[in-house]
């Protein structure tokens, strides 16, 4: 799995933000990575504020997509002074966590 680190989506059209409405059951959310994926969706937008990095990695690790899909991110939190260096190194090993890659 491929995990990059960006900011703004790359194309709308291409990229599934999850969840679409904050909360919902997880079966329900999973189903909506399902439809996605038939439709040809496979850049997987994710965020710690999204609170869908575990689902993502789930969806991705049961369904065996782990090189077909590019996972994005977001690092909160780049602001004053800290090493921003630090942070975004930081913020990506939580992400990979959470998505269990």
């Amino acid at each position: 799995m491929r995990i990059l680190s960006c900011l703004v989506l790359l194309s709308l059209a291409w990229t599934m933000a999850l969840p679409m409405f904050p909360g919902g059951h997880p079966s329900q959310r999973s189903s909506e990575y399902e439809y996605a994926w038939e439709q040809g969706i496979r850049r997987f937008d994710t965020a710690p504020g999204y609170d869908s990095e575990e689902l993502s990695g789930d969806f991705i690790r049961v369904n065996g997509i782990e090189r077909d899909v590019v996972v994005l991110t977001k690092v909160p939190g780049l602001e004053g002074n800290e090493s921003h260096r630090a942070r975004i190194s930081q913020s990506l090993d939580v992400s990979k966590r959470k998505l269990k890659s």
